[in-house]
């Protein structure tokens, strides 16, 4: 969370680089997006509605094509300090960060790593977010895809996961009912009966992320 931010007159300085400011109130996070003002915005499973910090590095983004015309240093050092400035806010290490288009695409990196040969099951939910299990689905006929109903408690992820398991899916929402799934029960179930698993929550995670690998967040959950 930022203060106001005066949108850059072409200068370098970048808003995400200014360091940590002290955490706003409910009323003050929420002025950071106009669009607030006159809309109820809804698309949060998909899209995040645009704020006044997204507007400024546009801006700045802009600025810095029309004064160098192909800023690529320039690019590679701000997204270096996403990654730093993200690490920092949830506790992890700058090289366990990776930034990627929308959480589909980061889906597809993590498929693209497993090794399907001997845990070559994945479980997931029906409240997956569809193009998420749509990676999933992909990899058949290699992997063999299962999913547990929407509404599935703890004790269904456990009959579902054995030591076949190589991923589970399961996000801390479900985008459509709003409903917050048991993710570090699920985790844990996870590890009991398939250790080594990957345990992969997406668009949110919880505070604790230490049982969860990979997981990912993200403001659009899906490729365009």
């Amino acid at each position: 969370m930022t203060a106001p931010v005066t949108p850059p007159t072409g200068t370098r300085e970048h808003p995400g680089a200014r360091g940590p400011r002290a955490p706003l109130d409910a009323a003050a996070f929420r002025a950071r997006f106009p669009v607030l003002r006159e809309q109820v915005h809804l698309a949060g499973c998909s899209l995040g509605p645009r704020s006044a910090d997204l507007d400024a590095a546009l801006t700045c983004m802009l600025a810095d094509m029309a004064a160098h015309g192909a800023p690529w240093q320039r690019f590679e050092e701000r997204i270096a300090e996403a990654r730093r400035l993200f690490a920092a806010f949830v506790g992890a290490r700058e090289d366990q960060i990776a930034i990627v288009p929308d959480a589909s695409t980061g889906a597809f990196q993590v498929a693209s790593t497993m090794d399907w040969g001997a845990r070559r099951r994945i479980v997931s939910t029906m409240a997956e977010f569809p193009s998420i299990s749509h990676v999933w689905l992909a990899q058949r006929p290699e992997a063999e895809v299962g999913h547990v109903a929407a509404d599935a408690g703890v004790d269904e992820y456990a009959a579902s996961i054995d030591r076949t398991t190589g991923l589970v899916s399961v996000p801390l929402v479900d985008y459509r009912a709003g409903r917050r799934l048991p993710v570090e029960d699920i985790v844990a179930v996870a590890r009991a009966a398939a250790p080594g698993c990957s345990s992969t929550p997406t668009r949110q995670v919880p505070a604790d992320r230490s049982t969860c690998r990979p997981w990912t967040a993200t403001s659009s959950s899906w490729a365009r």
